[in-house]
């Protein structure tokens, strides 16, 4: 309570400065950022350049579903394969001469043909996903406009993370309009044509932002100022931040590659092993702080308040955590075992948890009056005060 005769407090207390985040728990949200980094598109134009290959069979462009007048055309300079008659999934280059090394530059164009003949780069399955990056890219931005409304109207109970979140709103938003138009792009000519760069950046922006909402509204830094982690912890993230960031950018390399690389697909399935790997060890400190909070509160009352404060925001890392290995767990399980014709729905099932996910972090900690959080944070504010 404030002491008698001061002034009133304002509606919630401003969030800490960034001097106060601890960085265990900055390390922490930080592999949570990574894990959500998204695997980009592959264009359906390929270039491959093999020099002194000795396989007898090389993957040369990656899968492609085809319809009834699906079409392959191979442009070979230095060799002279045989075209294949589609439907197919991967194509591949047969060296008849076991231990002779090939080179040669290829470009292969996958498409299927449109019922007035005009060309379809996109896979059978992908088809939907123009419509689909639409209508998310619409939804997405009637959000951001709510927020941003719901952000005027209560201006005077508005903290510095509800701007954050409403620039990472924002941000989802031109991601999806990115890829609406790439998709569009590479339906017409197979490339993206520069829309993959734009992708790239706004979805390292939407990442940065999604880093700093969770670290201006996580409970965890003035726990763990006071209860530091124990040396088991540090390492395990030591271990995980420095693996998942390099699976990541492994996996737009090898995503940008053609699958003529040697040992393309092991690398590929490496590289997700370690990715959902992470995923799994950034679970555990968080495990770990709860489990030594809940001991020590009961024997200790500053760390009883603690305690209060980690089960009111306990439903906000589980929620984190659930969108976490939604979609990059699950989803990549179900984009491995859906019929071809309907992979769109790993698309589709992945937006929509975004959807969900950042409507409900909207609803639980929007600017409002009686918000416990803004509470709880200007008590600690003037506890600290008196102090």
């Amino acid at each position: 309570m404030p002491a008698p005769g001061a002034p009133p407090a304002r509606c919630g207390a401003r969030a800490r400065s960034a001097g106060r985040q601890c960085r265990c728990s900055a390390a922490l949200l930080a592999a949570l950022l990574f894990c959500l980094l998204p695997a980009p598109a592959v264009a359906k134009v390929v270039y491959t350049h093999l020099l002194r290959d000795d396989r007898s069979i090389i993957p040369i462009a990656p899968d492609f579903a085809f319809g009834a007048r699906g079409r392959v055309e191979i442009e070979l300079s230095g060799g002279a394969p045989h075209p294949p008659t589609p439907p197919k999934d991967f194509l591949y280059f047969i060296n008849c001469e076991e231990g002779a090394a090939v080179s040669f530059r290829a470009r292969i164009s996958e498409y299927n043909l449109k019922p007035d003949g005009g060309r379809d780069y996109l896979s059978i399955g992908e088809t939907e996903l123009d419509v689909l990056y639409w209508i998310m890219a619409a939804l997405f931005a009637a959000l951001s406009g709510a927020w941003l409304a719901v952000l005027w109207r209560r201006r005077e109970c508005a903290h510095r993370v509800h701007h954050v979140m409403a620039a990472l709103v924002v941000c989802k938003t031109l991601t999806l309009l990115a890829q609406a138009f790439m998709t569009a792009r590479v339906e017409a000519v197979g490339e993206p044509h520069g829309w993959n760069v734009l992708y790239y950046m706004a979805t390292t922006a939407r990442g940065l932002l999604f880093f700093t909402v969770v670290i201006l509204i996580a409970p965890l830094p003035p726990l763990l100022q006071s209860n530091p982690p124990p040396l088991c912890t540090r390492k395990t993230l030591l271990v995980v931040i420095p693996l998942q960031v390099c699976a990541n950018i492994a996996l737009i390399f090898i995503d940008e590659e053609s699958p003529a690389m040697r040992d393309w697909l092991t690398w590929r399935d490496l590289f997700h092993l370690v990715d959902i790997a992470c995923c799994c060890a950034v679970l555990f400190p968080i495990v770990w702080q709860m489990k030594q909070l809940s001991e020590a509160a009961e024997i200790d009352g500053k760390a009883a308040r603690s305690l209060a404060k980690l089960r009111l925001f306990r439903s906000f890392y589980i929620t984190v955590v659930v969108f976490i290995y939604f979609t990059r767990i699950v989803v990549y399980l179900l984009k491995n075992t859906v019929d071809y014709r309907y992979a769109w729905t790993t698309d589709l099932a992945n937006e929509l948890a975004a959807l969900v996910f950042y409507t409900w972090v909207g609803v639980a900690f929007r600017p409002h009056r009686e918000n416990a959080y803004f509470k709880l944070e200007a008590e600690d504010i003037e506890l600290a005060d008196r102090a």
